[in-house]
């Protein structure tokens, strides 16, 4: 047996101080509940966690808490947390709910029909001859502010219809920087 087969056995029963769950869980939380951390003496911030299931079970506490104040808050059928960014898996078995985005206002028809308008002049400014690179470089940053105001008002987020909302859930994910958030998706 080496030193390194040893340093893979630990680190495969041992839980990194900078995954999403001990993120979540916060050091304080998991020695408070009895949790031993292996500080790593080579490397800042890299300290292992030996006992990986208090801190699941901690992380598993937290999200269930807090899908549950979601379900509430929102109305939803289900919020189902899950320990990861991707919830592939877990929506096998499910159909995904496709909604469309909400009409356009009036105020934002108006305002794709200005942002249009302005961007046609700019580009016959943006074309001229002679035009000093300074004046080019602020025509062409409008011309990008007003191609991503357009993009923000033509993909605006699908709306879930009340009558909706007691027969469809989502999931609640946990980031790689260790937060919480709802997935936009919404499945039945």
């Amino acid at each position: 047996v080496t030193a390194d087969t040893i340093r893979r056995v630990i680190a495969n029963e041992t839980l990194k101080a900078s995954d999403p769950i001990a993120i979540l869980v916060g050091e304080e939380r998991y020695r408070a509940a009895g949790g031993k951390v292996d500080g790593d003496l080579f490397t800042d911030g890299n300290d292992r966690w030996v006992n990986p299931e208090i801190a699941r079970r901690l992380a598993g506490e937290i999200m269930e808490n807090e899908a549950r104040r979601i379900g509430e808050e929102t109305g939803l059928a289900w919020i189902r947390p899950i320990a990861s960014n991707y919830t592939h898996n877990a929506a096998h078995g499910l159909y995904r709910v496709i909604l469309q985005p909400p009409e356009l206002t009036d105020a934002q028809t108006a305002r794709l029909a200005e942002i249009t308008e302005r961007r046609n002049v700019l580009e016959m400014e943006l074309q001229a001859a002679g035009l000093p690179e300074d004046e080019f470089k602020a025509l062409d940053q409008e011309d990008d502010r007003l191609i991503a105001e357009a993009q923000a008002i033509e993909n605006r987020a699908p709306i879930l219809p009340d009558e909706l909302k007691a027969h469809v859930g989502a999931f609640l994910v946990l980031t790689p920087q260790g937060e919480m958030r709802l997935d936009p998706q919404f499945y039945s």
